[in-house]
């Protein structure tokens, strides 16, 4: 590709991906905008506690309007007129994720506000992405600060990741949970294949678009692997003072949600899954992309510092959302920063041994304390 031309450039993408593509990338931001409103929402949770039942309702069903807007102008901004119909599918395809999650709540008899999974909730997030996409493409372009190709495709890359996880576990729980009556190993088994075919994606996508296996800084020198080895077995050390904070930042014991889930005592086949999944297979697959495409771009597009901290961030709150996990943000933050770090001075080999090492110890000690 000519480094000047954009991955999102509607005339390439077009002829690339035709009307497979825009469906694609409308499933795609579907399930974005659905991860987005309830990413920012869920800090006004304890603002509007107080108010009283049904303003609060009506409060919070009409703070979609703003989120969609600004989510919609931003994807019509960055991406132009190529996204404008993926855009309106993305909506469609959330209105029917709010259903669904909708029928769940209704299924295992919870609780939920009617307004905003009602008629004017749904409404409004139809509606407001649309009117948000027609706002951003009367904003004045982005081209002149636009970021190079590497920086571009590795947001994309990141967004990929997270959109792919939530629907694999996701759908992990909803179709395999209930049958295994074991919601922990039914994650563990979605994992073992899904997370190599969501990383195969990954590098896929870098690779066709000049980000391959050649810039993912793959060496495997001995000091390297120590160093990284050293540096999760550090982290591991810490993991006693970070939960602490978490716990006096958010009030909660900061455990994992895998680590809520282990039934007490874990049998042999929880320990078999959790070390193999959790430690093995997800450190090679989220350092292959997470250090390997994504702070690769990231460091090329915004300089060493720049990289490392947005990779580390996006990695963290990818955490948050997907594991439903804020009462374990300094944790993440933590984590990322370290494998961000390694990644930077020992490369990406390194960083997967540190991955591996925090993984299978922090393993070993959740199922050794639910003993």
């Amino acid at each position: 590709m000519n480094p000047g031309q954009s991955v999102l450039d509607p005339r390439a993408s077009r002829r690339r991906t035709g009307w497979w593509g825009v469906v694609a990338r409308g499933l795609l931001l579907g399930v974005g905008l659905f991860l987005f409103l309830f990413l920012a929402i869920w800090p006004l949770a304890p603002v509007l506690m107080p108010v009283a039942v049904p303003l609060r309702f009506w409060l919070v069903t009409l703070a979609i309007i703003p989120i969609h807007l600004l989510a919609g102008a931003a994807v019509r901004w960055l991406g132009g007129p190529a996204w404008a119909r993926p855009l309106q599918i993305g909506a469609a395809v959330q209105v029917a994720l709010l259903l669904a999650f909708r029928l769940s709540l209704d299924a295992g008899g919870e609780s939920y506000n009617p307004i905003a999974f009602g008629p004017p909730g749904l409404l409004l997030a139809l509606i407001s992405p649309i009117l948000g996409g027609m706002l951003g493409a009367r904003l004045p372009r982005w081209e002149a600060r636009r970021l190079s190709s590497e920086g571009r495709v590795a947001f994309l890359a990141a967004f990929a990741w997270v959109v792919m996880e939530f629907w694999l576990r996701a759908a992990a729980g909803l179709l395999l949970g209930p049958r295994l009556g074991d919601y922990l190993t039914a994650d563990q088994l979605a994992i073992l294949p899904g997370f190599p075919l969501i990383a195969l994606a990954i590098g896929r996508f870098a690779l066709t678009r000049g980000l391959g296996r050649e810039h993912w800084d793959l060496r495997a020198r001995p000091a390297g692997l120590l160093a990284g080895i050293a540096a999760g077995l550090g982290v591991v050390l810490l993991l006693p003072v970070t939960a602490r904070v978490d716990g006096w930042l958010f009030a909660q014991a900061g455990a994992t949600p895998a680590a809520r889930a282990i039934p007490v005592p874990p049998p042999v086949r929880v320990w078999v899954l959790l070390l193999t999944a959790n430690g093995l297979v997800v450190p090679v697959t989220e350092e292959l992309a997470w250090r390997g495409v994504v702070q690769t771009g990231l460091t090329r597009a915004l300089g060493t510092a720049g990289g490392i901290l947005i990779t580390a961030l996006l990695f963290a709150f990818k955490h948050v959302l997907v594991d439903a996990s804020l009462g374990r943000l300094t944790t993440l933050l933590v984590v990322a920063l370290t494998l961000c770090l390694v990644r930077w001075r020992w490369g990406t080999g390194a960083s997967i041994a540190a991955h591996i090492a925090m993984n299978l110890c922090s393993s070993v000690i959740v199922l050794l304390l639910a003993r």
